[in-house]
């Protein structure tokens, strides 16, 4: 970011990059706390993947991309188009105002079999558009990646039993069009 040049454009100021990283800071916590969240619900539904899991942690990075595709913390973002195109047969003018939901892709099946089954065995499992795509793609991704699967070793190893403290346990999602997680996950856990 010290270094970062827009043709025409002045460097950015100290201040907009102390605001900029801070903005990275704040949105890559939140999500990563969404993504861990989602991801460890749905190893407390499924015992048999959390004992492949746990006894085989090269299964990890596998697992946390499927659950990234099934529960994407940003289900999509609003964007201006450039230019006039054509999306599935409806014209979009150049300026139009469009919100591209990154959740709908996750589950396109012309790109993955079975989209609404969790399979770490899923061949192209980072074809997802959990961190968008293109010129758009999250720059905290490889950060949001290790802190999920650092997080995911921690509490695996340090614990010897994760579960639901409530076996009716009903997720209670914040209401939001663009940011997908769960309010509270309330785990009963035994330490190893």
């Amino acid at each position: 970011m010290a270094h970062a040049r827009s043709e025409g454009d002045e460097p950015l100021t100290l201040n907009e990059m102390v605001g900029f990283c801070s903005q990275l800071i704040g949105a890559g916590a939140d999500t990563t706390t969404k993504q861990i969240s989602s991801a460890m619900l749905m190893l407390c539904r499924d015992d048999e993947l959390m004992t492949r899991v746990r006894s085989d942690f090269e299964l990890l990075p596998r697992f946390l991309e499927e659950s990234l595709r099934l529960e994407s913390p940003v289900q999509g973002l609003f964007r201006v188009a450039t230019c006039e195109v054509e999306v599935g047969g409806v014209t979009i003018p150049a300026g139009a105002h469009v919100w591209v939901v990154y959740a709908s892709g996750n589950r396109d099946e012309s790109v993955f079999d079975r989209p609404d089954e969790l399979d770490v065995d899923r061949e192209r499992l980072r074809s997802h558009l959990a961190f968008g795509h293109g010129p758009h793609s999250c720059i905290g991704a490889p950060l949001a990646r290790a802190v999920s699967r650092i997080g995911f070793e921690v509490l695996l190893g340090r614990l010897d039993d994760i579960r639901l403290a409530d076996d009716g346990f009903v997720p209670d999602f914040d209401p939001s069009y663009i940011m997908h997680g769960m309010r509270s996950l309330p785990l009963r856990v035994t330490t190893a």
